[in-house]
């Protein structure tokens, strides 16, 4: 689904799952800071995350210390019925977690058009087609090019549809390409 070519336009990223350390919610809002201060991004991403756990409290904290609980929601459960609304207002759905059998949300995600960007060894990897369906990516621990991805999961299906246009083109470049599958 084409973003449109204003750069006024800001990127809305969800991200659905267990706030616990299996599913790294930390991974995903230290993803969501370098993303939003990204030459080419620097102010123009939000994000919704939804779910709730163990890891929540800490993780409102990491966002106050931050400075991001101004553009990133933390939603709480959604119920299953509200769920494809939410995900179709998305212009990616980011799966940070590096052990991930299946990743129903993504799959989720996908049923409703939004490109997900995921790790490619793991679950996600079997019903995304890297830079068709959203991006899968390698990294090493502690490899900061995340923040990368987001960007270039909405370019990913503009190029597909062959949409090609100022906010395009300014988002396809954030791709490392180095790192894709």
């Amino acid at each position: 689904r084409p973003l449109p070519p204003d750069r006024n336009h800001t990127m809305h990223v969800v991200a659905v799952g267990r706030f616990a350390p299996r599913k790294q919610p930390f991974t995903l809002l230290d993803t969501l800071r370098s993303a939003h201060a990204a030459p080419g991004l620097t102010g123009r991403i939000r994000a919704t995350i939804v779910g709730d756990g163990p890891a929540q409290s800490l993780m409102r904290r990491h966002l106050a210390r931050h400075g991001m609980t101004g553009w990133v929601q933390l939603a709480g459960r959604v119920d299953r019925q509200h769920l494809p609304a939410l995900l179709a207002t998305a212009d990616a759905f980011r799966a940070p977690a590096r052990r991930e059998a299946f990743g129903l949300a993504a799959l989720e995600a996908r049923s409703v058009g939004v490109p997900v960007v995921a790790r490619a060894d793991n679950g996600v990897a079997d019903f995304i087609t890297d830079r068709r369906e959203g991006l899968l990516g390698h990294g090493a621990p502690g490899e900061r090019r995340d923040h990368r991805d987001l960007g270039g999961a909405a370019g990913a299906e503009r190029v597909d549809q062959g949409v090609v246009g100022e906010g395009a083109v300014e988002v396809e470049l954030a791709v490392d390409p180095r790192h894709a599958r």
